[in-house]
C-alpha cells in the first residue's frame, strides 16, 4: 500500500503559508481514498497533484512504512527488518545487526530520502570511516553493497 500525504500550496503571493496536510492512500490497484473520507475520482487526483507538494509513503504488507521520503531522518523499526535480511549486519565487516547503525547512503542533508533503498547497516567502526575519511558505499560485483576506501 502506498500513501501520498499532499501538502497544499498557498494560491496567494508572498512568504510561504503553513501548509495543511492531507494523506491520500493510492492502492496497487489504482485506486485512490481519504481515510475516513472515502474515494476519489481520477480527476480530482490530479487537481490535488497540480496544488500540492506530494511526499510518498510505501507500506509494507504488514502496515509498518519502509519508504518515507526525506521527511523522516532516522530509520524505523518497520525499516530495520529489512535491512537486516538484505544486509545481514555491517556492509564493511558483517558485524551483527545489534551492534550496527542505519547509514544514509546519499546523506540524508541535502536530500537523501530514508527509504531502505537508500539506507545500510554499518558498525559504529564503519560508520566513522564513512563521514570521517572518505570510505564510500557502493554496488559490489556480487550484487551486495560494500565499503570502498577513498
Amino acid at each position: 500500500m502506498a500513501a501520498l500525504i499532499l501538502g497544499l500550496r498557498a494560491e496567494r503571493p508572498g512568504p510561504p503559508a503553513v501548509r495543511n496536510q492531507m494523506i491520500v492512500v493510492a492502492q496497487a490497484d489504482g485506486s485512490v481514498h481519504i481515510p475516513g473520507v472515502g474515494s476519489l475520482p481520477t480527476s480530482e487526483t490530479t487537481h490535488l497533484d497540480c496544488i500540492s507538494d506530494l511526499y510518498g509513503l510505501v507500506f509494507s504488507a504488514d502496515g509498518q512504512p519502509l519508504w518515507m521520503g526525506d521527511r523522516v531522518r532516522l530509520a524505523t523499526n518497520g525499516q530495520w527488518r529489512p535491512l537486516i535480511v538484505r544486509d545481514g549486519g555491517c556492509v564493511g565487516c558483517g558485524a551483527e545487526p545489534s551492534r550496527c547503525e542505519a547509514h544514509h547512503i546519499r546523506w540524508v542533508r541535502p536530500g537523501g530520502p530514508t527509504d531502505i533503498d537508500n539506507l545500510v547497516l554499518v558498525c559504529s567502526h564503519h560508520h566513522h570511516l564513512i563521514h570521517d575519511k572518505g570510505w564510500r558505499v557502493c554496488w559490489g560485483a556480487d550484487g551486495t553493497w560494500m565499503l570502498a576506501p577513498p
